[in-house]
């Protein structure tokens, strides 16, 4: 297991901070178009892209906060790391729902 060089800590984080840009097409079809002028400032788009800017990852000590170099890398199989759960997004949610 791991431990901090500064305070001995053996409580890890591992954060990823990314920008991102997300793309919408705006081209309705006539059903979409007639959907959206029965409902006034809605328009219909679909998803067309995502593409990361930026993108940068650390370990931080939950004791002292000590960032440290990490990387996932950009090809998901470099990485050794293992999920243990998976959790759907629980920034809105009361009582969060945890997967696997």
């Amino acid at each position: 297991m791991f431990t901090c060089p500064k305070c001995n800590g053996n409580q890890f984080v591992i954060n990823r901070e990314v920008t991102y840009i997300y793309s919408y097409k705006l081209e309705p079809n006539d059903e979409d178009i007639e959907k959206a002028e029965s409902r006034l400032n809605e328009y219909p788009y679909l998803f067309y892209n995502r593409e990361i800017l930026d993108s940068k990852d650390y370990i931080t000590c939950s004791m002292c906060d000590a960032k440290y170099p990490f990387s996932f890398g950009t090809d998901p199989t470099e990485s050794k790391m293992t999920i243990l759960r998976k959790a759907i997004r629980s920034d809105h949610t009361e009582n969060p729902q945890f997967l696997g």
